[in-house]
């Protein structure tokens, strides 16, 4: 190995220091080229008892799409699952928001309340009493431009002690 210059060091431990700095010092590139979605908060509420039992969920989701991405998407959040540990508890269909398209640019984020009611049988049984559940969405996205185009599936999910049993 060859002798390193007087200074040498000092330099490379300069440089080392600048990279780590800019690496956590704030510099973020989203480089999300689909749909993201990040679950804020979600609410689950059971009404009725056995086979008249229905599950509803209120989920708060923040989307986005990342400023790289090659152009707009569209996307739909057709149910969402809750379960509580690894036992199924309902399968909840969610209703499209007022005014709310699906369709998101480069760099665009939306913040949606998707709500549904479904009934489900013998939720109660399951849902009420745990001190926590798990909500899950699963979304399909494609580029907007081509509404043909192969669809892409992502999953976002979120523990919550929210629950109400009415």
């Amino acid at each position: 190995m060859w002798p390193r210059p007087v200074g040498a060091e000092r330099a490379h431990v300069l440089s080392l220091l600048l990279l780590l700095g800019a690496a956590g010092g704030g510099c973020s590139v989203d480089t999300e080229l689909g749909v993201a979605a990040e679950l804020q908060s979600a609410t689950v509420t059971v009404a009725g008892t056995g086979a008249d039992a229905a599950a509803s969920v209120m989920l708060d989701v923040r989307f986005r799409v990342g400023e790289h991405a090659l152009g707009p998407r569209t996307f739909v959040v057709p149910r969402a699952d809750v379960r509580v540990g690894e036992t199924p508890a309902a399968t909840v269909n969610l209703d499209r928001p007022p005014g709310f398209d699906g369709t998101l640019s480069p760099g665009e984020s939306q913040e949606v309340t998707l709500v549904g009611t479904t009934t489900n049988p013998d939720a109660d049984g399951v849902i009420c009493g745990a001190p926590s559940a798990t909500v899950v969405i699963q979304w399909e996205h494609r580029d907007a431009m081509d509404p043909s185009s192969m669809g892409e599936f992502d999953v976002a999910e979120m523990d919550t002690s929210d629950i109400t049993c009415l």
